[in-house]
């Protein structure tokens, strides 16, 4: 798999190439950056694949359980951020609603 997404990566970087080699004041240290976080990212979810696989013995099995894992990784970070206090939990902020926004500046205006 490391093979696989290093073949994947240097088709990126041949498009990276060209761009520093066209582009003026271009920052190769951020795309490589990029770059590394692609990699990584196609090595994750290589193993997720790889671990569902070993599971069980069916393929359609493993693909769509892979597939499950990774759609709730996906929507993982989205759940409990309408609620003000697992963003104060996690960011250690409060999140304010934009109506809360419009009626501070409307109360602060009549005032």
């Amino acid at each position: 798999m490391m093979c696989y997404g290093a073949a994947l990566m240097s088709i990126i970087g041949l498009n990276v190439l060209f761009s520093w080699l066209t582009v003026e004041n271009f920052q190769i240290s951020m795309l490589l950056v990029g770059m590394l976080g692609i990699y990584l990212l196609i090595l994750a979810y290589s193993a997720i694949g790889l671990f569902m696989s070993t599971l069980t013995g069916y393929q359609v099995v493993a693909a769509v359980g892979t597939l499950a894992v990774l759609a709730v990784l996906n929507f993982i970070g989205e759940v409990g951020q309408s609620i003000d206090f697992v963003g104060i939990l996690l960011f250690g902020c409060q999140f304010m609603d934009v109506r809360f926004l419009l009626l501070r500046d409307y109360c602060l205006v009549r005032m």
